[in-house]
């Protein structure tokens, strides 16, 4: 049920994503200002961005994670919104895993 639950939110947060900002945020509660969302993921979870990239249409993916093991996927459209696509937890560092080795 989880995945699934995930799977759903992440196509929502896909599809609003060709959207403007507040089009987006319309339709989906998972999208808003970049500001606000890192802010609240910082204070309820303490993540912080342990990496990010573009994709080939300029849209830019953020990884956020905490020490717990707790991650949130984030996908911003080029001056437009940010929208949550997947949640999860047991995020695995690579040094982490390269020092304890793959999970079993």
């Amino acid at each position: 049920m989880l995945r699934f639950t995930i799977a759903l939110i992440g196509s929502i947060a896909l599809s609003a994503l060709t959207l403007t900002s507040a089009a987006a945020q319309a339709i989906n509660p998972y999208c808003g200002d970049h500001t606000e969302i890192i802010s609240h993921l910082d204070s309820l979870y303490a993540e912080a961005r342990a990496g990010f990239g573009l994709l080939d249409d300029g849209r830019m993916v953020e990884i956020f994670t905490s020490k717990r093991g707790t991650w949130t996927l984030l996908v911003t459209v080029p001056g437009g919104a940010t929208c949550l696509v997947a949640t999860g937890e047991a995020w695995q560092s690579p040094a982490a895993v390269a020092a304890s080795g793959p999970m079993a």
